[in-house]
């Protein structure tokens, strides 16, 4: 049996075990939301395509003192599905179904509101007002309300099943666990008071961070806010998810930090990039799941993302594959590695 059809099989049946029972409420439209099943299933759809797995070396690990046991593993590339980014339009309209219940409750919401009346009051002496929604409610080419806000979380993938033990890496994220959710950090985004911070420390971020081309520009990395001036609200939601991804995944000064943290790291001699616009796809994909199943190139010119945009109703749930690189993990020291892997730098 080829190790694609093991890697297959292994998922197929993970898959079945775990989420068979899985299924929206009848009360809920089903076309509104995406469930575990339903995710899983369309990163397994993508799974050959996306994981790029290429054996670059062997790595030696050594157990004991004396008489010392060695373990000998691959070191390989592959990209993992292991971040999930929900992108919408109003409070409690989150797409991912599971994941709504677990932080969007109306108790979760009143915290959140509680989080930005204080640090309003206190930092500013006055309440601000919450942002969500549209400023542009057409799709339109010519619109002079072009400001879109977006609510966005960054959630940990359950997808961790397309990791087989001792064969291919481990996920670094933990399933379901939050490492960025807009409501929480919502003073920050609307005052730009984090971001004002980070392009102080970072001033060579400013001068050019375009996402996309001159002739094909969708919005800009810095500064890193979930409001994103465009006509089309799909390219908003896109760099919507790629401002929230960043902060998850690079440094996030002032920004409030979730308990879940990315460390960027898979073991000893491995590292897991960083999430930045890769025009190359070769570090990063998005994959949207819903409404679509599709890869998407950020910053590609004519994808205005119409049909995604009337079919989901200007929510989305995207798949973040991020590059792992290096060996896979044994019990015992790490002794040497073919390829030596720096780690991750967080810009």
């Amino acid at each position: 049996m080829t190790f694609k059809c093991l890697l297959l099989l292994f998922c197929f049946l993970s898959s079945v075990n775990l989420h068979a029972d899985d299924a929206i409420p009848d009360e809920v439209h089903a076309d509104d939301y995406i469930t575990i099943a339903g995710l899983n299933g369309k990163v397994l759809s993508k799974a050959f395509k996306n994981s790029h797995i290429k054996i670059i070396g062997v790595c030696v690990f050594t157990e004991g003192t004396w008489f010392p046991k060695l373990h000998f593993t691959t070191e390989i590339e592959q990209l993992l599905p292991d971040l999930v980014v929900s992108v919408y339009n109003r409070k409690d309209s989150n797409p991912w179904y599971e994941v709504k219940k677990m932080y969007e409750s109306s108790l979760d919401r009143k915290g959140y509101k509680v989080i930005l009346d204080k640090l309003s009051s206190e930092i500013l002496g006055t309440r601000i007002s919450s942002g969500e929604g549209n400023s542009a409610t057409s799709t339109k080419r010519v619109n002079s309300k072009n400001e879109q806000t977006r609510i966005v979380d960054v959630i940990g993938s359950p997808a961790s099943l397309l990791s087989l033990p001792f064969i291919t890496h481990r996920s670094s994220t933990t399933p379901y666990g939050a490492y960025y959710l807009s409501q929480i950090d919502e003073f920050m985004d609307r005052t730009v008071i984090a971001e004002s911070t980070y392009m102080v420390r970072h001033p060579w971020l400013t001068l050019h961070s375009p996402i996309g081309t001159e002739a094909s520009l969708w919005g800009s990395e810095i500064p890193r806010i979930m409001r994103v001036n465009t006509p089309y609200r799909f390219r908003a939601s896109v760099v919507a998810a790629m401002h929230a991804a960043d902060i998850a995944t690079n440094n996030h000064f002032a920004h409030i930090k979730m308990p879940a943290s990315t460390n960027n790291s898979c073991g000893k001699n491995c590292a897991v990039s960083s999430v930045t616009f890769d025009p190359t796809q070769k570090n990063i994909i998005w994959q949207e799941v819903f409404p679509k199943n599709r890869n998407v190139l950020p910053g590609e010119d004519g994808d205005l993302g119409l049909e995604d945009d009337r079919k989901g109703k200007g929510n989305y749930v995207f798949v973040i594959w991020r590059k792992y690189r290096g060996c896979i993990q044994a019990p015992g020291k790490f002794s040497y590695a073919s390829v030596h892997v720096p780690e991750t730098v967080k810009r």
